[in-house]
């Protein structure tokens, strides 16, 4: 008896027939597996009995019209495939419910040399459609109800492909396609390519994704995106290229994710968002337009890379419960550390028209921005540049821009809102702790034009107009207008709090107070006008430096003139130099050595530097006044300053440092003073300070030795002074206190000297005098601020010492890091400095060597839930959290990049709402606290997205309950205590969780419990030391793509996938369709699996792969016990399916596979696996099946049967068991050289049979058999070929494993019958009336005559006159002339045979007289003195006695006479040779009485002799009748 088996694969002798069939006397013909020997065509309505395989170098042509019934078996094209017209499907229904007949067979596969030309052709109900490996060119191409539509590795050029109906992709592309005019509806994703993909004219409905991009690149032009798409373009992983021409609707138009210089254009869509992205990478929108219709954020992308968005229109409306909005909510959100450019934009939004976050910059530029409430909002972005753009808010609205830190660049920048003069809430742009460098700024319309706190502003141009409240309000802050600035219509034109303000025009206008100037600020205006104040021009106790032609109303405590005066600038030979000044805040350059510069009436300071040199000048301003300054040049050599000047050093054009040429000598009441540059001497010279004498710098640096007998050097608070080389201070007449002073060099102090250094740093040595004392001393200046705000009343501690800021959130800790005196050196070191507040504690590490300036920050968060949005911004970062908070259904917490949030011991954040968070961190407020974790769940719109997020010390970190949406990305997750894991689901989760790019890192417990209704999916996610499980998951589904763990990965009912898996060890159980693809472990345990896939696989451990009770495919393993173990233990394998393992490979391992089974189990499968291990399979009482590959080693069987195709093991053993080798071959039947259907029955000994039916069969025929005592050898098998309508072929062929793989089987042709007329001869006469007997001999090499079609046919020149049928007739009723007789034999497959004669039909000459001595003209014949001819001219036709005319019997030459007419002769006289069947009347009168008795009496009648007459005249009858029968029966004989 032998085993079924499974299905062959197709392409070599080593994928053969899966199974081995029974043996049975009453088989059948099975379904045959084709390969392709020849060029084949098929026509019609075909059905497949087998996997079919076109082979290289043949066509298989599928003509127009066919319809291909594929069953539930596929097709491989390894030649050509050409089609056109045709349609390929299956008549299999499946039965689950609501299936639409998808995957009822396999594929068709174009293999990597194949090639297919299809056109017009529909595919149906297939796994895959096609799948292309070789090339594929197709016009009108139509795929449906197919798992899968096209997969493309090779290449592929389709102009009209249509696929409906597809459960996965529509196209699914890893190499080369060009795709034409598509039209894909009803799929997962209509086009994912990580390939080279060019598509033009697609449209897409019902589509989960219109188009995915993962990699590669594509040239995409013209989509349409009709009803039910969601995302319409996906660009994921580092793809490049282009989409032009994008219309309709998607939820989002676009996705991108890490696309590399991608760009997409001409965009006209609706949906919910323009482009969505977690890492855009680079990426490029422009010429779009898209109308929002929902609340999400229209275009909402971070990036670390390029995104250029230009020529962009973006409109909508959309409604809630409680209201209508006809713009989206916000507009634009752009995060990461990436750059942004904006050309062209109009943007609308009920909320903010754009928010930028993050640490990147932000390019603006010809753009208007239109919102009700915010428009621009700019938090923590390092660089932001916006040029000639338009913010516009609707009335009621809150602010125009709104800036949290960064450098800012503005040109032609218009804010603006309607007028109203009650307004008082709103804001033009404010801005926080920044730069902002500008060449025109124009506000109009709000309560306060421009709000600085903590910042700078420069600017050509200011235009702040028609505020209600004020045009400038400046804290702590510095605004420079370089030309113009003008306010109008407000209660204050400018406030200045502790801040300075330097204008060179204001024109200020319709003011209560046009300058309010506070005791700590200082405003200077070259040139003031003022119109129709109000109250006054100024007020305030700050001071003003003004100039102006108007007689103005000032109520400031201090005002100070200014007058323009001309100064004119020479050098030491008074020649003018058109030197560079500075002047209360103005700069310029003379020029002819003149400027006209403001002068202040209580005197200015003047500097002026020509080539970096320059000098100090402070002249008292007059009206109509002038002063000259001259401007000093470095001499070549020595230096000496000539006393009562100022020098002054400037940076040099190039940077450089100056240089001089030999020493430096500052006389008394001389100064030099370096500004923002460098001076260096020559190593062997000194710069001297002579008592009296000055030597300061500001952030400047010096680079040689100083000797210093004044107390001035260095004294001035201001001065921040770097020497590089040593100091030696002598003739000390005073104690120094020095400032900001930093030397690198050695220190000397003369004896007696005292110096005292604030603020400086340690210098290399330090060498005092008697009585000398050398100290520095640092200072710890700390700030407090609760979200910008001061605090009051934290306590700050240094080396055990506390002090507690003040209102102003300050506090100040001095310390001697440094002194050096005659007993030693003394030096503080290293610092802890904590701040405490309530339960907020922040530590600072102060190296007392230098002075330090710090701020905490002590941000706090409420507890409980919120009632409105809460943003954290970076700038007020850390914030602290105490107490539990609720985000509500309805609300939303964000985390701006850069954020830190400290959380309270067990304190947790609910959400049940929106929690977004950017690069930032979440932790404990340390000393061992863990915070409780984020809970996220309740409600369908409750979601939480982690973009770089870090999230450290909970216990958990995160928990899922309940509905949401979660994603993770870039995030970093790690510390959990109290057992706990890192990311939790619970059993009442119903949720999607997406985690990608994220590292999860010391767990309590699991790195990842998930069970519940969850969907997860993982992509490049890292996980080490995990104290239990890296994955915990329960029944929920899996979507992973790069997985690293260094734990085990614990799964059980789950379904999905996972692809790129790094780790230790995996735990299967109670799977059915799940995948593992390309995973690389140490081992893989399984239990209770239905079916499990593992797609690529290397494991370096013994056992690898150990499974109980499991079936699936195991696809290209690679597995190295490294020397010693088994590789694959199977035990109880599954009665339902098989264990199969295919393309894998098995090294240095002790033994291979192991098999063991006490119950019902299919076969376990191996297909081309290579195994080199001493024992390659020992199998207990489970079957297997070896089909190819290569079998190293012993091959051990008990109580079980092996079945190994086309390979043979090195060694072997059985017990109670049987192992038989299969060989492979493709019988290949051929008629006349061409392919041809047969049915084989085929025969090995007596031992295996089967009948077959296919013009190329492949079969799997027994070889060798080892049982426990013997062993047996095949090698030739009986084949009995038969088809339809041909002889039958026999033949006995050798096989095995070193034989040929194709038998040829020749079929005998069939031959066409043999005919041969044999009755008549050819040239046969014949007279009329007579019938003409015709008879063929006939044969046939398969059919037997009553099978055969015999016509007859009597033809008379072209006319056909008589057509008979079969092998023997009779010709009757023919006319007078010269006839052909043919005959045609057909057999039954259409051959045929001719055969003809000809005769003739003469006139009837019944006595046959008409000879050559007839006279025609007399019809008498004088020689035989008879009258003669044919019987229409003969006189006597038989020549009897008798004339015909007095002939009752014309024709018959032995009768004439008949006297009493009953047509019977009186008498018969028939001459020699002639015979009549007429029978002499024995009454020639008709009297009654025998001619014998007429004329006798009655005596004569009575003796007697009349019984004897009777008695004769009844035998006379009797022999006439026997006469009649034996001449009829000759006749027709």
């Amino acid at each position: 008896m032998v085993d079924d088996f499974t299905r062959p694969t197709m392409r070599s002798r080593a994928l053969v027939l899966s199974a081995l069939i029974v043996i049975s006397s009453l088989s059948t013909v099975i379904a045959s597996d084709t390969v392709t020997t020849q060029d084949v065509e098929l026509s019609g309505n075909y059905t497949m009995t087998g996997n079919y395989t076109v082979s290289h170098g043949t066509t298989l042509t599928i003509k127009p019209g066919s319809v291909i019934d594929m069953q539930d078996y596929w097709m491989s094209v390894e030649g050509n495939l050409v089609a056109n017209n045709v349609t390929i499907m299956s008549s299999i229904q499946t039965t689950s419910p609501g299936s639409h007949n998808a995957g009822v067979w396999d594929d068709i596969t174009i293999t990597q040399l194949g090639t297919a030309n299809l056109d017009n052709v529909t595919i149906s109900n297939a796994k895959s459609c096609l799948i292309v490996n070789g090339m594929l060119n197709a016009k009108s191409l139509t795929l449906e109800d197919c798992l899968i539509g096209m997969e493309v590795s090779g290449s592929s050029d389709v102009d009209g492909l249509e696929v409906y109906d597809v459960d996965n992709d529509g196209v699914r592309n890893t190499g080369t396609s060009h795709l034409s005019n598509l039209n894909l509806q009803g799929m997962t994703a209509g086009i994912s390519s990580s390939g080279v993909l060019h598509v033009t004219n697609s449209n897409f409905a019902q589509t989960g994704t219109g188009i995915s991009l993962v990699g590669g690149t594509a040239d995409i032009d013209t989509l349409t995106f009709a009803s039910g798409v969601g995302n319409a373009v996906s660009i994921l992983s580092g793809v490049s290229g282009s989409v032009e021409g994008m219309v309709g609707s998607a939820t989002n138009a676009i996705v991108a994710i890490d696309s590399t210089g991608f760009s997409i254009s001409d965009v006209n869509m609706t949906g919910d968002r323009l482009v969505n992205s977690w890492s855009a990478g680079d990426l490029s929108i422009s010429n779009a337009v898209f109308e929002s219709q929902s609340g999400e954020t229209p275009i909402d992308i971070r990036t670390s890379s390029d995104v250029i968005l230009s020529d962009i229109s973006l409109t909508g409306q959309f409604g809630t419960s409680q209201n209508t909005y006809d713009a989206p909510w916000i507009g634009m959100s752009l995060a990461g550390s990436g750059d942004y450019h904006l050309d062209n934009l109009t943007i609308e939004a009920s909320d903010t028209a754009l928010i930028a976050s993050g640490t990147g910059t932000l390019a603006i530029k010809d753009s208007t921005f239109k919102s009700e409430r915010l428009g621009l909002s700019f938090s923590g972005i390092s660089a932001t540049t916006i040029d000639n753009s338009d913010v516009n808010i609707s009335s009621d609205g809150e602010m125009g821009i709104d800036i949290l830190q960064g450098l800012h660049q503005f040109e032609n920048l218009r804010i603006s809102m309607p007028f109203n003069q009650f307004e008082t809430d709103s804001t033009g742009l404010e801005a926080w702790w920044c730069d902002i460098e500008a060449t025109e700024i124009t506000v109009t319309g709000f309560a306060d034009s421009l709000s600085i706190y903590e910042s700078i502003l420069t600017t050509s141009d200011l235009n702040l107009l028609d505020s209600s409240v004020q045009g400038l309000y400046a804290s702590s802050s510095m605004v420079h207008v370089s030309d113009s600035m003008e306010t109008r219509v407000s209660d204050y034109g400018i406030n200045l709090v502790s801040s300075t303000a330097v204008l060179r025009t204001w024109t200020s206008s319709y003011h209560e107070v046009a300058g309010n100037i506070d005791s700590g600020s200082e405003l200077t205006a070259w040139s003031m006008t003022s119109t129709s104040n109000l109250n006054s021009d100024t007020s305030g106790d700050g001071v003003l430096n003004y100039g102006t032609n108007q007689n103005l109303n000032l109520q400031s405590s201090t005002n100070n003139r200014l007058w323009e005066m001309q100064v004119d600038f020479e050098d030491l030979s008074n020649n003018p130099v058109d030197a560079d000044w500075q002047v209360l805040g103005f700069s310029g350059t003379a020029t002819s050595g003149t400027a006209y510069l403001p002068i202040s009436e209580a005197g200015s300071k003047i500097t002026a530097t020509f080539a970096g040199v320059g000098a100090i000048s402070n002249p008292v301003g007059s009206q109509g006044g002038s002063h000259t300054m001259q401007v000093p040049i470095m001499p070549q050599g020595d230096w000496d300053l000539v006393a009562g000047t100022t020098v002054v050093l400037g940076p040099t054009e190039d940077g450089s440092p100056h240089q001089t040429g030999g020493n430096i000598t500052i006389p008394a009441n001389a100064e030099l003073v370096l500004q923002g540059t460098t001076l260096k001497i020559p190593e062997s010279s000194q710069l001297v300070v002579d008592s009296y004498g000055d030597f300061e710098g500001m952030n400047s640096e010096f680079i040689g030795d100083i000797i210093s007998h004044s107390a001035l050097f260095g004294d001035s608070e201001s001065s921040n002074l770097t020497v590089d080389g040593d100091v030696f201070w002598t003739s000390c007449q005073n104690d120094m206190n020095l400032f900001n002073l930093h030397i690198s060099g050695n220190v000397t102090l003369d004896n007696s000297c005292k110096v005292t250094i604030d603020s400086g740093s340690t210098p290399t040595s330090i060498l005092v005098g008697t009585g000398a004392v050398f100290q520095i001393q640092n200072t710890l200046n700390v700030v407090v601020l609760d979200k910008g705000e001061p605090v009051q009343g934290a306590t700050i501690t240094v080396q055990g010492q506390t002090v507690s800021t003040d209102s102003n959130g300050m506090a100040t800790k001095s310390t001697t890091s440094l002194l050096v005196d005659s007993s030693g050196t003394t030096t503080s070191g290293l610092e802890q400095v904590t701040m405490q507040l309530g339960q907020i504690t922040d530590y600072l590490a102060w190296d007392t060597a230098s002075s330090l300036d710090h701020t905490f920050i002590a941000s706090t968060i409420s507890g409980g839930a919120l009632s409105e949005w809460l943003v954290l911004e970076k700038a007020w970062s850390p914030y602290h959290l105490t107490s539990d908070l609720v985000i509500p259904q309805g609300q939303t917490m964000t985390l701006n990049d850069g954020v830190f949030l400290r959380v309270g011991d067990q304190v947790e954040i609910t959400v049940e709402g929106t929690f977004n968070s950017g690069f930032s961190t979440i932790s404990s407020l340390g000393s061992g606290a863990r915070w409780g974790g984020l809970v996220i769940g309740n409600n369908v719109e409750t979601s939480a997205h982690l973009l770089g997020t870090s999230l450290v010390e909970g216990a958990p970190l995160v928990s899922v309950d309940g509905k949401a949406n979660v994603v993770i990305s870039n995030a970093y997750l790690a510390r959990t205590v109290a057992a706990e894991p890192i990311l939790r689901t619970t059993n009442s989760a119903n949720a999607t969780v997406e985690i990608s790019s994220t590292m999860f890192s010391d767990s309590a417990s699991h790195c990842l419990e998930v069970q519940g209704k969850i969907d997860l999916s993982m992509n490049d996610v890292t996980m080490q030391n995990c104290a239990s499980s890296s994955v915990w998951a329960r029944g929920v589904n899996l979507a992973v793509d790069g997985l690293s763990v260094q734990q085990i990965v614990d799964l059980d009912g789950v379904t999905g996938e996972i692809v790129n898996l790094v780790g230790e060890s995996v735990e299967i159980s109670n799977l059915n369709g799940f995948r593992l693809i390309n995973i690389e472990l140490e081992s893989i345990v399984g239990t209770d699996n239905r079916q499990v896939t593992i797609d690529g696989g290397k494991f370096s451990n013994a056992p690898a792969i150990d499974m109980d009770n499991t079936a699936g495919e195991f696809t290209d393993l690679e597995i190295d016990c490294q020397g010693s173990g088994t590789a694959i233990t199977a035990h109880h394998g599954r009665a339902s399916a098989p264990l199969v393992i295919s393309q894998s490979t098995i090294t240095s391992c002790t033994k291979g596979i192991d098999l063991h089974t006490d119950g019902e189990s299919a076969p376990v499968e191996l297909k081309d696996v290579e195994i080199h291990t001493a024992v390659a399979v020992s199998s207990e009482g489970s079957g297997i099946s070896i089909h190819g590959g290569t079998v190293n080693g012993s091959v051990d069987i008990s109580s079980a049967v092996a079945n190994l195709f086309d390979v043979s093991p090195t060694s072997y053993s059985v017990s109670q068991g049987e192992i038989r080798i299969w060989s492979t071959h493709i019988f290949d039947i051929r008629l006349n050289g061409q392919s041809h259907e047969a049915e084989l029955e085929v025969s090995v000994s007596d031992y295996w049979s089967e009948k077959l039916l296919g013009s190329s069969v492949i079969v799997a025929l027994p070889n060798m058999l080892y049982t426990e005592t013997d062993v047996f050898t095949y090698d030739v098998v009986e084949v009995v070929a038969t088809s339809e309508g041909m002889p039958e072929t026999t033949g006995s062929y050798e096989f095995g494993l070193d034989k040929e793989e194709i038998i040829t089987i020749n079929m005998l042709t069939n031959q066409p019958p043999t005919v041969e007329i044999i009755i008549p001869d050819d040239g046969f006469t014949i007279m009329e009336t007579l019938p003409i007997e015709i008879r063929a001999v006939i044969s046939d090499d398969l059919d037997s005559e009553s099978e055969l079609d015999v016509v007859w046919s009597v033809v008379i020149g072209q006319t056909e006159v008589m057509k008979l049928f079969g092998p023997w007739n009779n010709v009757t009723d023919l006319q007078v002339g010269m006839y052909v007789l043919n005959v045609e034999v057909t057999d039954l497959q259409g051959l045929t045979a001719t055969d003809s004669i000809f005769f003739e039909v003469t006139m009837l000459d019944t006595d046959g007289d008409w000879g050559a001595t007839c006279d025609i003209e007399t019809w008498y014949d004088k020689e035989e003195s008879v009258y003669c001819g044919p019987d229409s001219f003969d006189a006597n036709d038989d020549n009897d006695r008798a004339l015909d005319i007095a002939d009752a019997w014309p024709t018959d030459p032995c009768a004439s006479i008949d006297t009493d007419n009953d047509g019977q002769p009186d008498d018969l006289h028939c001459p020699l040779g002639a015979t009549t069947w007429l029978i002499a009347d024995q009454d020639d009168d008709g009297d009654g009485i025998p001619d014998v008795l007429d004329g006798q009496d009655s005596s004569e009648e009575s003796d007697g002799s009349g019984g004897l007459i009777l008695l004769v005249f009844i035998v006379v009858v009797m022999l006439a009748a026997a006469t009649m029968i034996v001449r009829r029966k000759n006749e027709g004989e």
